[in-house]
Formats: structure tokens, C-alpha cells, sequence
């Protein structure tokens, strides 16, 4: 699973803010102990992993929809046995269905692949069991050992949209199917169905165990309208067109995986073919994007050769699909052979300038290794999936395009983690959570990929590899826990890891260190002063590189104490020294070293992270001078993030104007930089310039190749050619590339002199997603310089959407769009009153004022009351 961040600042607050609601259904009622409960002190329950009582042996599924009532009606077959103890009954997980009847069924079998299929089935018994709405308990007519099988029939319907909202951060909502336009009355969006079986949804169309301890092998056949292509895990076996203008698809996985993993998709998509040796690699958009899936998903063999090559083991699955669908519920999904992408990895050759999501592509590649082959055995151990798959985004991208652009990532990643730690500080490995959803989050991906990178630094590339290949030949097609993960290290390098793990994995926060550089050139002696703190005292291995002209001496030190002292003999006064050479280490560096020290990092260092240490020094050093040298040295860099630092920190630093700034080597940058990002980050700089040159350049990037430049680029233009802008904007308002249509609103909103309600309204209506989020947050903007009646038409509008929407999303923007305006009125009405004092009241000025004032009071208590009538469900 791929989750995606929104950058909204409001929805930032939004999720920030908003309470974590429990599952409808807990499976760990039985461990939640409420006899030990303080009113004052949070309960938050163990969770452990799931007891095996039963062993899912194969699932088959036939499934047909009803478009018109968005069901799925079914029949599962299951074949289970007892997992260990003698059994006579079966419990299986199914949400909110229709259970029309159980049966107990012969099964007859064929070898393949060294295990059983069933072939077909013939009911012997009619079975008695109960349905809670949650759960199916099914007696069975006699105990069986776990040396036998028995199957399973059950006819059941399943109706997703009548079960209760659910949902997290990562994974909007929870109800495991999902119907798209069913009955086509959407302009512009096509009919699909697709389901999301992460975390416990696939229990929401289909009976299971829905455990990720469970693996199953699978059949289904899927019954849909012959225009549509499906989609599910394992081969295409077959299609047969059926008298009534369906067709039914049957698939089938010959290798066991967990029920999570299940999908289906159908829709009208456009299939494009591609491959790896011999398997099957295919990528299905909508049809007006067929021309550029290749651009898009083109490196996919390459990334399956590779990551093949790395861990030792061939890519496991039949096959590998991967599909685009519309409102999906988070980025992306590893489901078995067949991976789901949100709509935004559907995009045309000019925005893919600016991102191509191929990060997102190498994540989902990598969970068929970890998470698909060998499955986190509980939610507590999401980091087995989700930190290696992050992790395989950085193998990837350091293997395509270097060192260096892995490098930026891992930065990323640590500006991530840090972001969600000073919310809170939890175990990697926990155990402790409400809602699975909780795992999902910049610890189990973003810090567990820091964290398997410093595994990697610490045992050596050919030990770390060696241990991941053991790994996963020693669990394939099973579920293991961290404990596996660190045997098999211990097994390959020989050492005891438990320090290693217990500090990282199954501890919580992070170091902070405070170094201190000194030279003694008498006794040619180096002395770092280390004080470390935070919550714990971690034991740390640092690489220390010590740089001469004549090249670079490394040793190593063992920080492990709060206070240490490392004095180090050395053959002369170092160049610079770098700690922590290698950049690995998850933690704060706070250096004291001299200035000259950090000057010779930036330029000598070919490491990028050493650059953006050093300039983060440099900026806050205060020499002015210095600031500007070394950021007109940074536009010249190799890596395009520190050029695009150094126009920031020009920015930032307020030297524009200074006469030292090369403005046209900025312009040809802007203009001719081969990276989106860079040419965008020059237009601030450009602006604050202000000469004739600089505006004529951004007038120029306005029809850049890529849409965030011309994006950033119409911002700035609105403030400096607004006429220009506004004709740019007008032109283009109906634009539906998402990076655009923000800059273009905004222009609208703050140059037109038009009446532009109905033009917002519509796009609010039409639009979806943060576009329309984006719009809502706008309308506020235009309404800032209007009359008062045409402000009143805006706050009926904004409340009308909110009345219309039953996405609380929608509902919290038009209810803070609201408050700005109320909050707007409310400041003019302050600053009215201010420039009352001194005035006499009965003047004919200061009664002016106060007919004004009262005006604007009347206007605030109008939106104020519209705000208050709008109270979404954030929950």
C-alpha cells in the first residue's frame, strides 16, 4: 500500500486534528481488559497477532453485480482444515452481507503445483450456523483432525454502501467494494467496480478468515457486461459469453497468498502489453491515456530484472498487471499480480515532467517480495511490508539514477518521520494501536526504510542482501514477524542483532547528538565531543572520514553513552571531517565546527546531503557574504535539489538585491534547467529581482514545457501583468490538469472584475478531489474584494455545496471558506473602528463610520451563522 500525503495545509490541520474512530468490529475483544480502566489515562489495547484455529486452504469465488443497487451477489467455495486441535465448527469474517445459505460440500481434487484444486463440488449437507452481521459460525456435521479438509458453500449478496463508514489517514474508507458511476450518469467519468481488501475489507465481498496469517490459493470467475475487461490475481484461464450481453471471466492463482490481497477490477479500460522473460506485464488505463502508459509504467521489466536480481529471487507471481482506476481510496495497492493506482499515474507526456510516480511503481513492485511472497503475520508487524517497500523505492532509484536522487529521497524520509514524531512517539514494532489503520504512517514506512538503510550500512551491502534472500526463501508463501527478519541476519553475518533491533525496531524515538570538532596541532590530535540525547541512550555506530588533499582516512566510533569524548590520532591537520560519513544515520546532528570547515563540506563533498547540511549551517551563519556565495555556487551543482536550494536560500536569505546575484545566469536557468522543480523555484527569485529581463523570463516560463512551472509562473505574473495573467487565465479556466487549475482560479479570483460565482460554482460541482478542495478554499480570495450583495450570492453558494455534499471533506472547506469571510468582515470592521479615535461622535465622519461598521457586523453574523449551520462528520 502506497499512501499518499495531501499538502493542503488545511487538510493538513484536517487530519491532524480530527479524533482516530474504532473499528466497527474488534477481533481482539477477547484481549481488551476494561476492569483495568482510569477514566483519565487512554486505554489503547494490545493487539496480538491473530489465533489460528483454522487453516484456509483454497478460495473460489463466483461473483456477479447488481449496478443498479451496487451488490455483489456470490457463491464461495471454501476448503479449510482444522489448524492444529480437532474442530467441529468454522468462524468466518463477513460484514454487513446477505447470507442465503451454508452448505457442506464433497470436494474432488487435481494436482497442481504440488497442491490440491478442487474441481468441483457436490453439497452433502445442509449446514447450521449464525450470523451476527460480522461474523459467520458455521457447525460442522463432525470433528475433524488437521489432517483433513472440508469444504465450504455459501450463496450470500454483499452490499457494500449500506455498511458504516470506516476508514483512516491512509485508507479513506473501508468497505472493501467499490462501484464507480454505476448507472453511468456522470459527464466524463467512466463505470467501474474495483475492490480494496487492506487492512479488513476483504471480508466486505467475500467470506474469509480475514487474517494476514492466513494464505489461501484462489479461483474466481467474474460475471460482468462483455464491454468491460476484468482484472483479478493469477491467469486469465478463460471468457465465456453469456446469452444475456455478459461475459464471465474466470482467474486463477495456482500460489497461496492472504485474503487482503484478493482483488477485482472491471471497467472499459485500454489494455497495453508489455513483458518480463516470459511473463505477462500489462498496464490498463482509460482509453485517452493508452498513448502514454509506456511513458508512465515503461520501466516496470527493468525494475522486475532488477529487484529479481537483488533479493536472490526470481519475481514469484504468474504475472504482473497494473491498473488505473478512478476515486480510489488511497495511492496505490500490492494486490497479488495485480496492482490498483489512483487516477494521478494517468497522465499525459507534459505532466509527466513533474512527476512520473515511478516510486509509486517500485513501492507496489517490491511488496510482491515483502508482503505478497512473505506477509507481516500481524498488523503490528506492518513495518515487514511497508518499510521495505519504501525501502525498495530508494534501491530503485539508486540503481536507475544514482546515489545522489536516492539520497534526496532518504532526506524525505527523514523530514517525514521528524514531521509526524513531534505529533507523536510510538515503537516501530507495536503492538499497542486502536485501529490497524493506525499503522499506517511515517514510522512503519518512512522511518522503517531509514532504518533498514542503516542495517544495510551497518552489515555491508553483501551481508544485507544475503540476509534478505534467506528471508525470504526461509518464508515464502508464509507470514513471519520482525524476529524472522533478525534470525536471518544473525544466520548470514554471525552476529547478535538484538541491540540493533530492540533500539530500532521494537523502541520508539531517535538520537540527538551534539558534536564538537577540535584539533590539538601540536600532538596532531582530533578530539569530537559527542553529548547525546533524547529519550533513550542508543548505541551507534558512526563512520567518522577525515579529508586530506591526499585523499580520505575513515574509522569508526561507538557512541553508546550520553557523554563521550573521541580523541584520534592523526598524520596532520584535516581539510574538513565529515561525521557520520556515510549519511545513515536517523537521528539530529547539531556540529560545531568552523565555518571554514563547512564551506570546504559543500564544495569538496560529493555526498548531497553533506551540501544541504552545509548550507543549512551556511544560511544560518548570518554572514550575508557567505550566504550568497555559496548559494550562486549551488546553482552550478550536479544535483538539481541543491540548485533549487540555492535560489530558495537566495530568496530566503533576502540578498536579491544584491548586485553580486547573477540574474542572467538565473534567467537561463529558469529558462533551460533540464528539471521542472529547478526552473519553478527560480520564478520567486526572478520576481523579487524585478528588472525588465527577469519579468520578460517569467512572462516566457508562463508557456513552459512543464505545467508547474507555467503554474508558478501565472501566480507571480498576477501580481506583476496582471492584464497579461488574467488573459493567460480566461483562456484557459476550463483547464482540467490539475497542476493548473489552482494558479488559474487564483487569477481569476484576484485580477477579474467579472461576476465569477457561476464559474466557481460549476467548477466546485464538476470537479472532485483536492481540485475541488482547492476551489473551495479559493472562493474566499475573490470574495475579499466584492460588493456585499454579490458576497451574500457567495455565502448562499458556499452553503448550498456544503447541503448538496456528503463528503465531510467538501463540508469542512466550505465551512472554513466561510469563517475566512466572516473573519474578513470582522477585521474591516476593526480597523473602521480604529479610525474612529479621536473622532466626536456626533461628527457626520464618525456617524459614516458606524453606519459602515454596522454594515459589516450584519455581513459577519451572515456568514458566521452559515458556518455554524454546517457541521461535518470528521470522524
Amino acid at each position: 500500500m502506497r499512501s499518499i500525503l495531501i499538502l493542503s495545509t488545511v487538510i493538513l490541520c484536517f487530519n491532524a486534528c480530527k479524533s482516530k474512530k474504532m473499528p466497527v468490529e474488534s477481533d481482539y475483544s477477547e484481549y481488551n481488559n476494561y476492569d483495568n480502566y482510569y477514566e483519565d489515562v487512554p486505554v489503547i489495547p494490545y493487539r496480538p497477532s491473530k489465533t489460528i484455529y483454522t487453516d484456509l486452504v483454497h478460495t473460489k469465488l463466483d461473483i456477479s453485480f447488481d449496478f443498479k443497487k451496487q451488490h455483489l451477489n456470490g457463491i464461495a467455495w471454501i476448503v479449510a482444515k482444522p489448524h492444529f486441535y480437532s474442530s467441529d465448527s468454522l468462524t468466518l469474517d463477513a460484514r454487513g452481507m446477505d447470507i442465503k445459505s451454508v452448505d457442506l460440500v464433497s470436494v474432488k481434487y487435481k494436482k497442481s503445483l504440488d497442491r490440491n484444486f478442487p474441481t468441483d463440488s457436490v453439497i452433502t449437507k445442509n449446514l447450521s450456523f449464525t450470523y451476527d452481521n460480522y461474523k459467520i459460525r458455521i457447525k460442522l456435521p463432525k470433528t475433524y483432525s488437521r489432517s483433513e479438509n472440508f469444504g465450504i458453500k455459501i450463496v450470500y449478496t454483499a452490499k457494500p454502501n449500506e455498511l458504516e463508514k470506516g476508514g483512516n489517514d491512509a485508507i479513506r474508507e473501508d468497505k472493501g467494494l467499490y462501484f464507480i458511476d454505476p448507472l453511468d450518469t456522470i459527464p466524463g467519468k467512466p463505470t467501474q467496480i474495483w475492490t480494496q481488501g487492506e487492512t479488513e475489507s476483504a471480508r466486505c465481498w467475500f467470506p474469509t478468515i480475514d487474517a494476514t496469517n492466513q494464505k489461501t490459493t484462489e479461483e474466481i470467475s467474474i460475471t460482468v457486461p462483455s464491454k468491460f475487461i476484468t482484472l483479478s490475481n493469477g491467469e486469465l484461464q478463460y471468457k465465456t459469453e453469456n446469452k444475456d450481453g455478459t461475459r464471465t471471466d474466470y482467474w486463477k492463482q495456482d500460489l497461496p497468498h492472504a485474503p487482503y490481497l484478493f482483488m477485482v477490477a472491471a471497467g472499459e479500460f485500454a489494455e497495453v502489453k508489455d513483458k518480463w522473460r516470459n511473463k505477462e506485464v500489462n498496464y490498463y488505463v482509460e482509453k485517452e491515456y493508452e498513448p502514454y502508459a509506456r511513458l508512465v509504467f515503461g520501466n516496470t521489466p527493468e525494475m522486475m530484472e532488477f529487484f529479481s536480481k537483488k533479493m536472490g529471487v526470481d519475481y514469484p507471481w504468474e504475472k504482473f498487471h497494473q491498473v488505473v482506476v478512478r476515486d480510489f481510496v488511497s495511492g496505490a495497492m500490492e494486490n497479488t499480480s495485480c496492482v490498483v493506482h489512483f487516477d494521478k499515474l494517468q497522465h499525459d507526456a507534459r505532466e509527466h515532467l513533474d512527476e512520473t510516480y515511478e516510486s509509486i511503481i517500485a513501492h507496489e513492485l517490491f511488496h510482491h517480495w515483502f508482503g505478497d511472497l512473505v506477509t507481516a503475520e500481524s498488523w503490528a508487524n506492518l513495518p515487514l511490508n511497508e518499510s521495505f517497500a519504501t525501502y525498495g523505492e530508494y534501491l530503485w532509484t539508486e540503481n536507475k539514477y544514482g546515489r545522489s536522487e536516492a539520497d534526496i529521497a532518504l532526506q524525505k524520509y527523514l523530514e517525514r518521520y521528524f514531521s509526524e514524531e513531534a505529533e507523536k512517539s510510538v515503537d516501530l514494532i507495536r503492538f499497542h494501536y486502536e485501529n490497524p489503520g493506525d499503522m499506517f504512517d511515517g514510522y512503519s514506512y518512512q522511518k522503517g526504510g531509514h532504518v533498514l538503510h542503516m542495517l544495510r550500512k551497518y552489515t555491508g551491502d553483501e551481508a544485507f542482501f544475503k540476509s534478505l534472500n534467506l528471508y525470504l526463501t526461509r518464508n515464502k508463501y508464509k507470514s513471519a514477524e520482525i524476529h524472522d527478519l533478525r534470525l536471518a541476519f544473525e544466520e548470514v553475518t554471525g552476529e547478535d542483532l538484538n541491540w540493533f533491533f530492540n533500539q530500532w525496531f521494537l523502541g520508539e524515538g531517535h538520537p540527538e547528538l551534539y558534536v564538537e570538532h577540535t584539533f590539538n596541532a601540536a600532538e596532531n590530535l582530533y578530539t569530537i565531543s559527542v553529548n547525546q540525547q533524547g529519550l533513550k541512550l542508543f548505541s551507534l555506530p558512526i563512520d567518522v572520514d577525515f579529508h586530506y588533499k591526499t585523499g580520505v582516512k575513515r574509522q569508526r566510533i561507538w557512541v553508546d553513552k550520553d557523554t563521550q569524548i573521541f580523541v584520534i590520532k592523526v598524520t596532520g591537520k584535516p581539510d574538513w571531517v565529515s561525521f557520520d560519513a556515510e549519511k545513515q544515520l536517523l537521528g539530529k546532528i547539531y556540529e560545531s565546527k568552523p565555518l571554514a570547515d563547512w564551506q570546504l563540506q559543500f564544495t569538496q563533498s560529493k555526498l548531497v546531503k553533506d551540501k544541504l547540511t552545509a548550507m543549512q549551517f551556511i544560511r544560518n551563519s548570518g554572514y550575508p557574504d557567505l550566504i550568497l556565495n555559496i548559494s550562486i555556487e549551488a546553482l552550478n551543482d550536479s544535483s538539481w535539489f541543491v540548485r533549487k536550494e540555492g535560489a530558495e536560500m537566495i530568496v530566503d536569505a533576502e540578498l536579491y538585491n544584491d548586485e553580486k546575484v547573477p540574474v542572467n545566469k538565473v534567467i537561463n536557468i529558469g529558462l533551460r534547467d533540464p528539471k521542472s522543480a529547478v526552473r519553478a523555484s527560480m520564478i520567486p527569485l526572478l520576481l523579487r529581482l524585478r528588472t525588465t529581463e527577469s519579468i520578460d523570463a517569467i512572462k516566457s516560463m508562463l508557456y513552459d514545457s512543464a505545467y508547474s512551472v507555467s503554474g508558478t509562473a501565472l501566480y507571480a505574473l498576477s501580481y506583476v501583468d496582471p492584464e497579461l495573467a488574467y488573459s493567460y487565465a480566461d483562456k484557459n479556466r476550463y483547464s482540467k490538469t490539475e497542476a493548473m487549475t489552482g494558479p488559474i482560479a487564483y487569477t481569476i479570483a484576484v485580477v477579474s472584475t467579472r461576476n465569477e460565482l457561476a464559474f466557481f460554482r460549476e467548477k466546485i460541482l464538476k470537479s472532485d478531489g483536492n481540485t475541488k478542495y482547492e476551489y473551495l478554499s479559493i472562493v474566499p480570495v475573490y470574495l475579499q474584494k466584492s460588493d456585499d450583495n454579490l458576497v451574500k450570492e457567495g455565502i448562499k453558494m458556499l452553503s448550498e455545496v456544503a447541503a448538496g455534499s456528503k463528503d465531510p471533506i467538501v463540508q469542512f472547506y466550505a465551512k472554513h471558506s466561510l469563517e475566512t469571510i466572516a473573519e474578513d468582515y470582522s477585521q474591516k470592521a476593526q480597523d473602521l473602528r480604529a479610525s474612529q479615535v479621536g473622532l466626536k461622535k456626533k461628527s457626520d465622519e464618525y456617524k459614516v463610520i458606524e453606519t459602515k461598521i454596522i454594515s459589516l457586523n450584519d455581513m459577519e453574523r451572515l456568514a458566521k451563522q452559515a458556518s455554524e449551520s454546517i457541521q461535518p462528520d470528521l470522524n
